[in-house]
């Protein structure tokens, strides 16, 4: 299926040294009449320990491709309405979170998920985010997204890596009250500790941002096992260490970390690279004529 879309993308999603793996990613995408085609990526990390975390996951994938294949805003032949479509993934966002209390309320199980999604149209995206996973946009110059935090971003030479999303950690949080420094999260006894995820309370706060973007910058989406093991820090090197196509590359990568003696969970990556236009290459005549006359 992705296969006929320009879009270069790669994902994968290892168990690693864990007995399940609770993480799900999916990639969906659809042609909208004249306007191009709508994407739609994801990444979930289920909790709950063995089977629930797994079963909160999963029925994150289900909630959305439901709303993929009957909502009207994402309609072929439709015109798409960013504001519809950020209406609607809140919605969506909290159809699962009531759903995942019914099942805690009914079966007495306390189950729970991330959930960090991208939707993208004629380079133009909205981010919705609850949890810890990640969206991060990486642009083709040191231009930065918009954003509050300036650690949300890493800089480097022609390019700018920005984290879209905001940590839902108690970690997270403590940073962004001075209490803790960021060089000492990757290793605080309590990063793990969220202050909210789909399923765990009544009411969840829906984290929006949106934004543009160019012709081949990039969006990669990860759960905190692959960026705990893989620092945002890490992500140029890593992308330029990489061979083949973002298909081929994305699962190599992914399949060592999780054989990493480092990991300590369950890794998904997913990647999306935005295609170039190919520019129309001028003929040998036109080309000798111009040589003639300069």
């Amino acid at each position: 299926m992705l296969d006929n879309l320009a879009w270069e993308i790669g994902y994968a999603s290892k168990t690693g040294p864990k007995k399940v793996n609770e993480d799900r990613c999916m990639i969906l995408y659809k042609k909208i009449r004249d306007q191009g085609h709508i994407i739609l990526a994801l990444v979930a990390d289920g909790m709950g320990g063995h089977e629930l975390g797994d079963r909160a996951s999963e029925i994150v994938l289900r909630h959305v491709e439901n709303w993929w294949d009957t909502s009207s805003v994402v309609k072929p032949g439709s015109s798409v309405d960013f504001s519809k479509v950020s209406y609607e993934l809140e919605r969506l966002f909290k159809e699962i979170n009531n759903h995942l209390n019914m099942i805690r309320y009914h079966e007495g199980f306390k189950l729970g998920t991330t959930l960090s999604l991208v939707f993208i149209h004629h380079h133009k995206y909205i981010v919705k985010h609850v949890g810890d996973s990640r969206v991060y946009h990486m642009t083709d110059d040191e231009r930065p997204i918009r954003k509050k935090r300036a650690e949300a971003r890493v800089e480097g030479p022609g390019f700018t890596l920005n984290q879209l999303t905001e940590d839902d950690s108690w970690v997270s949080y403590q940073i962004r009250q001075g209490n803790v420094k960021r060089e000492e999260a990757l290793h605080h006894p309590k990063r793990h500790i969220l202050m909210q995820c789909l399923g765990i309370d009544e009411e969840v706060e829906v984290h929006e941002t949106r934004g543009e973007f160019k012709e081949g910058e990039m969006f990669v989406l990860c759960s905190d096992g692959f960026y705990s093991l893989y620092p945002p820090s890490q992500f140029p090197s890593l992308l330029l260490s990489q061979s083949g196509t973002l298909k081929e590359f994305v699962p190599s990568l992914v399949e060592d970390a999780a054989r990493s003696e480092q990991a300590t969970d369950n890794l998904t990556l997913v990647m999306l690279k935005s295609p170039k236009t190919k520019q129309p290459k001028k003929s040998r005549w036109k080309q000798k004529v111009m040589n003639f006359f300069s």
